[in-house]
């Protein structure tokens, strides 16, 4: 596997232009691409044939551009979004993300690093109000991303070829970062999302860097900087985690650095990746409550929604009123019906693309009209809760949407709508299916490991889920000796970082009070020596066990037809 990274002259001449509002700063070879009606056209892109849209978000657009009048050659230009009045204000003061990026990509092509070439930018204001801006670069054709070429070439090829390639990307990388911070450059973003790759013949391929607005050249470039554009690099490969240790040497080789301080380097690098994953984590986790790519949000007096983009407000109204027609009909396809609740499904059809379950909180009375005031739902914690275990990778049915109706602010009822799994059981109903087919005792232990792994999991991620009972946990069979578990019911939900041995006693008694006797006491200790294996908590499990007992006998196991003596 051979490789090489692209370079660019830096000699590239500018002119400056101004026309019908907009100041252009254009590459002399391209003077034709400042027109006039460009942002028209991107604005209109669809009835323009040499515009293709590649991407769009609520920041910004980005387009493949054929400009037959610069010698048929490709841009691609980002046009950014002024998307309110804040942005208007913003950006009197602060530097725009076009003019950020457009000086980098300067920077980064002059520094011959292998950047896409710079070749215009457009700012189009009124007086100092920012109204539209865009920013053209030459189109790098035959690229991806190397997150993406990663995750598609490694599972197709042989263990030795695909060592080999998680190692030439390896050393290629740490090359690349060693040459940017040479430059006395943090990059800031430096994830492989921002990286392109593209392939040629006999395993060659060449590195190029996009994305440049959050870079930054400062006065010395200090060692927490160069740690922490190694870290996120690392936290958005974690296919090639197998080489860091050859990923840092090569790195410290090429900056100079003696091989003393692989060790060093290398815990400060974990703790710094162990921080940034963690703040990624809970950032992604409260994307669901904010206007972003993927989730919208709209506030009135009388309604609160919270929804994704792809499932949309139209529809949540769709399955509101089917849903209150299903209680006029007292239809049975009404999974619960409660004092403070109503659990409803509506299976797919021509208004709705896929099958979904409707959660329908009633709050009544003066103590939840107060409570509503001062704290969050719990159809709302039950939407951060089902988001923050998903960008957490632990399963529950995708949540759609979220409406909460109000008086002022007070809230009177809620709906959460999620996606519904019509072919998943709850764990105890699947638990005595198993023992109707009187499955065979390797299938059965198979099953026990696939429950106490995926516990663990959680339990090792910091979640705690205060109500971890047998009919919150589904089950789906994806192939023989295959299974998956989907939590639900989630507003006791936790994120935390730890969880203290009373909550993982907890959980798992919970567990073990609501699984019928069916599972023998053999069986329960199996899955705890599964949930324990190669931790501490297999060398305290006498005391774990006296714990789980204690508890499970203060539980009413009535229901699930389990005694303990």
């Amino acid at each position: 596997m051979t490789h090489s990274t692209a370079t660019v002259s830096s000699y590239l001449s500018f002119i400056e232009l101004y026309r019908d509002g907009i100041q252009w700063t254009v590459r002399e070879d391209c003077a034709s691409l400042a027109a006039d009606n460009l942002f028209h056209l991107l604005h209109h892109h669809e009835q323009h044939p040499a515009l293709t849209l590649v991407r769009e978000n609520n920041v910004r657009a980005s387009f493949f551009m054929n400009a037959p009048g610069a010698g048929d050659r490709h841009f691609f230009v980002k046009r950014y979004k002024v998307r309110s009045w804040q942005d208007v204000v913003k950006y009197v003061f602060l530097p725009l993300k076009a003019a950020s990026e457009w000086r980098n990509l300067r920077l980064f092509d002059d520094c011959g690093l292998p950047v896409p070439r710079p070749v215009a930018i457009g700012v189009k204001k009124s007086g100092i109000a920012l109204r539209d801006s865009c920013l053209i670069v030459e189109a790098l054709l035959h690229t991806q991303p190397l997150n993406e070429y990663v995750a598609e070439q490694l599972p197709l090829l042989a263990p030795e070829k695909a060592g080999d390639l998680k190692r030439s990307l390896a050393l290629s990388l740490a090359r690349l970062v060693a040459d940017i911070h040479s430059k006395r450059i943090f990059y800031r973003d430096l994830h492989a999302g921002n990286i392109l790759i593209r392939t040629g013949d006999n395993g060659q391929y060449q590195l190029f860097l996009i994305d440049l607005h959050r870079a930054w050249r400062p006065f010395k470039l200090l060692q927490w900087m160069r740690i922490r554009d190694l870290a996120q690099l690392c936290n958005s490969l974690p296919e090639i985690s197998s080489e860091r240790i050859r990923f840092l040497e090569e790195y410290l080789n090429a900056t100079g650095y003696t091989k003393k301080s692989v060790e060093s380097f290398s815990n400060k690098l974990e703790a710094m990746a162990l921080h940034l994953e963690e703040r990624r984590i809970n950032s992604r986790s409260k994307r669901c409550i904010v206007n972003s790519t993927t989730f919208e949000v709209y506030k009135s007096l009388h309604e609160q929604y919270f929804g994704r983009r792809d499932f949309g407000r139209l529809a949540s109204s769709k399955v509101m009123e089917e849903q209150a027609l299903q209680m006029q009909r007292n239809q049975t396809d009404i999974l619960k019906h409660s004092e403070n609740s109503v659990i409803t499904t509506h299976g797919e059809n021509s208004d709705l693309l896929r099958a979904v379950c409707v959660k329908h909180y009633f709050y009544r009375g003066f103590k939840y009209v107060l409570k509503s005031m001062v704290i969050k739902s719990r159809a709302l914690k039950s939407w951060i809760a089902a988001n923050g275990l998903l960008v957490r990778g632990i399963s529950t049915p995708l949540p759609l949407a979220l409406v909460e109706k109000k008086y002022g602010p007070f809230i009177y009822e809620s709906f959460l709508i999620t996606e519904w799994l019509p072919d998943a059981r709850e764990l105890n109903d699947y638990i005595a299916c198993l023992h109707q087919q009187a499955v065979s005792a390797e299938e059965k232990r198979k099953f026990i490991q696939s429950l106490a792994s995926t516990i663990s999991n959680l339990h090792e991620k910091g979640i705690y889920h205060a109500d971890l009972k047998s009919t919150n946990i589904l089950v789906r069979e994806e192939g023989p000796g295959m299974w998956s578990f989907h939590f639900v019911d989630l507003e006791r939900v936790k994120f935390k970082k730890n969880l203290t041995f009373s909550e993982r006693a907890n959980n798992l008694a919970q567990i073990n009070a609501s699984i019928a006797s069916r599972m023998t006491v053999k069986d329960r200790l199996i899955y705890f020596h599964f949930y324990a294996n190669g931790t501490q908590l297999f060398n305290e499990r006498k005391k774990y066990y006296r714990e789980i007992l204690k508890i499970s006998r203060s539980k009413n196991t009535e229901p699930f037809g389990v005694v303990f003596k």
